[in-house]
């Protein structure tokens, strides 16, 4: 009698759908943070929110076969003070697709429990893998994982908050304290004031799950 010529479920539809545009229209953006864990990758906009991370490579399907879940437990050949040769004991957690968790046991940064936002790329499937994170202190992280000569090589890009400060940077992220420490580690010195250490481990033990890590949310926040 109001002289429509469809179905009134047909004006349903619509509206439902305009309704579902306005409210993407007028909802809050992705925060920064929020980019790996929705699945999302930022545009490589110059006025975004920072950090952020982009990558334009899709995720080999191979992934859930060489890296999912899996915790390797490394030594890095390094020297102590004195140029003597050293172990610096690392493990690390392959937790999920955009976040890596680890703990320090050797070196000047043993007794640092952390987690990341992490990006992973398949260089060869089954074989090699390249995971880069940023850490809240401003250090940068690069890693090749050699799957079977059982390597990794390393990059880290230490800030100088970071590094001229290894006592500060223990600790453990889910403790706020320690949180908020590492993060104003990050306001020291410039971009261009970093140590810059190249290095190679291998593989000690491999296994599957947390062993003694801690698991996090799979959307922690990183920053």
């Amino acid at each position: 009698m109001f002289g429509f010529k469809k179905p009134l479920s047909h004006y349903f539809a619509l509206a439902g759908v305009s309704l579902m545009i306005a409210g993407l229209a007028t909802s809050s953006p992705l925060q920064h943070d929020d980019l790996a864990s929705s699945g999302l990758s930022a545009r490589a906009e110059t006025n975004q929110t920072l950090p952020a991370f982009l990558t334009n490579t899709v995720l080999d399907p191979s992934f859930e076969t060489d890296m999912r879940d899996v915790h390797i437990i490394y030594d890095y050949d390094a020297e102590d003070d004195q140029g003597n040769p050293q172990k610096w004991r690392y493990e690390l957690w392959i937790f999920s697709e955009n976040r890596a968790i680890y703990a320090i046991h050797g070196g000047p940064m043993a007794g640092r429990s952390n987690y990341q936002t992490a990006t992973y790329q398949c260089i060869r499937p089954g074989e090699l893998w390249q995971i880069n994170w940023l850490e809240e202190t401003g250090t940068i992280v690069s890693i090749a994982y050699d799957i079977p000569q059982g390597k990794v090589t390393t990059l880290i890009g230490f800030s100088k908050g970071h590094w001229q400060n290894p006592t500060a940077a223990h600790g453990d992220k889910r403790n706020a304290t320690d949180f908020q420490r590492w993060r104003d580690l990050a306001k020291i010195g410039t971009q261009v004031e970093r140590f810059m250490i190249s290095e190679q481990g291998t593989v000690v033990d491999k296994f599957r799950g947390k062993g003694d890590l801690v698991p996090i949310a799979p959307n922690a926040t990183t920053f």
